[in-house]
């Protein structure tokens, strides 16, 4: 019976992991092309596009953060077989991020320049950048909808629309970037606006594409157009808020740390910041699984918590913490064949590719611990609501340890390059420990 029921859980799993892994390598390559092509454009528009995504990475933070907190808790509700509840729950997130969409757009609508020129006020990225602004805001409206509902249907195992959805964004994008952009088949080149077009055209694919499905052809929580009520309890939008806010800040702080290592690396070396690009691409190419794996934990370990299956929980808890040490230990290894083969298209300095090749090691470390410290943390902790802890433990590895560390290391001990690039990442080492040893302590469900 147990042999029979682990079969089953392990089908499950691999159904989980390959669909949503495979959806973020897709994403992961998309972006790779999506940086070659704007990146003939010049500096100018480079920056204005740039600018752009930074901007909008603060709605995709709020979608995301939304996204995670109803996971966690339709992961529960889908185990519990309270189908009902969920479609409730579903109805309600779409409503408030609908708000804040609309919220967006109407800053980007009245405010593009302003936005702009927070970041920059250099006059020849600004035009480009209204530009783009003024054409991409109708996607943001879209892509967060999209986003919500590929998030949500993982929580009750329907993962294989967003692997759909990423393959026919991924065709659609690289075409119409191509003649856009360029100006080809008869089409004028159009440069950054071409690029924003090409963007909204991708969007409003994926949305109908996603949209069809939901209402017509899933079949696990079957939620259609007559369903829709977002009226919840005040408990349910308490524990939405609390699950929800923790996970947002560590969204927000992420992102500030990234941009504190990148303006205490560009101070080190002229070649740091090229070489930190080929070697950051690498390892995430690497680390692609690690999506699927931990989105997977969550989901299955939400389910059995949500059945009441404790032991269950526990037992998958400590199968998908040794899967993540396996991956990372594989990934570090990877790394180190993937680096020279990234540098291979760029065009840059000998110094470069050196820096590039001393700093693969010290990512190749930092890759070992990143995908335990995410499946401890992300996968496995935060579904059982203490995504508070996690902030805290996030806020102590990246700001007390990892940045102040770093400082001292680039400017006052001057050590190498590759100590350095460990240094600002080793949060990642902290956090798997720490997430190692609160998952070992009984009572943590």
């Amino acid at each position: 019976m147990n042999k029979t029921r682990n079969n089953d859980t392990l089908w499950t799993t691999i159904k989980l992991i390959l669909p949503m892994s495979f959806q973020y390598a897709i994403n992961q390559l998309v972006m790779i092309i999506d940086n070659l092509m704007v990146g003939s454009l010049g500096e100018a528009s480079i920056s204005a596009i740039s600018i752009c995504g930074t901007y909008f990475w603060l709605n995709i933070t709020f979608t995301t953060a939304l996204s995670s907190g109803a996971t966690v808790i339709i992961s529960k509700l889908w185990g519990a077989n309270e189908k009902h509840n969920i479609k409730k729950i579903m109805s309600f997130v779409f409503v408030v991020n609908l708000v804040i969409s609309l919220l967006f757009f109407g800053l980007t609508t009245f405010f593009p320049s302003q936005i702009i020129r927070i970041y920059s006020d250099v006059e020849s990225v600004v035009a480009p950048g209204v530009a783009y602004l003024n054409i991409i805001r109708f996607a943001s409206l879209l892509n967060g909808i999209t986003m919500l509902m590929v998030g949500l249907l993982q929580s009750v195992h329907s993962v294989n629309i967003g692997m759909y959805g990423s393959m026919i964004s991924c065709v659609f994008n690289v075409f119409f970037n191509y003649v856009l952009i360029f100006g080809k088949f008869g089409f004028p080149a159009m440069g950054v606006e071409g690029a924003a077009i090409a963007t909204l055209i991708t969007r409003v694919i994926e949305f109908i594409v996603c949209t069809v499905y939901v209402f017509r052809f899933e079949k696990n929580i079957c939620f259609r157009l007559s369903d829709f009520d977002p009226k919840i309890e005040i408990s349910e939008i308490k524990e939405l808020v609390d699950i929800t806010m923790p996970i947002m800040l560590i969204e927000v702080l992420s992102n500030f740390a990234s941009s504190m290592q990148t303006i205490i690396t560009g101070h080190i070396s002229e070649y740091y910041i090229s070489a930190n690009s080929i070697v950051h691409l690498s390892w995430m190419l690497t680390t692609f699984f690690t999506y699927g794996l931990r989105n997977a934990a969550s989901i299955l370990i939400g389910n059995a918590i949500g059945a009441k299956d404790l032991d269950r929980a526990r037992r998958l808890c400590r199968g998908f913490l040794m899967t993540s040490i396996a991956v990372g230990a594989c990934a570090a290894v990877v790394v180190q064949f993937v680096v020279p083969v990234i540098s291979s298209f760029y065009n840059v300095s000998i110094e470069t590719l050196d820096l590039a090749k001393l700093m693969s090691y010290a990512a190749s470390a930092n890759v070992l611990f990143l995908v335990p410290a995410h499946m401890a943390l992300d996968g496995i902790y935060k579904v059982v609501e203490n995504s508070r802890t996690v902030l805290i433990l996030n806020c102590i590895g990246n700001w007390l340890l990892a940045l102040p560390l770093g400082y001292l290391c680039a400017f006052v001990l001057h050590t190498n390059a590759a100590v350095i690039y460990f240094v600002l990442r080793s949060g990642n080492l902290f956090n798997a420990v720490s997430g190692t040893i609160l998952l070992k302590k009984k009572g943590w469900i």
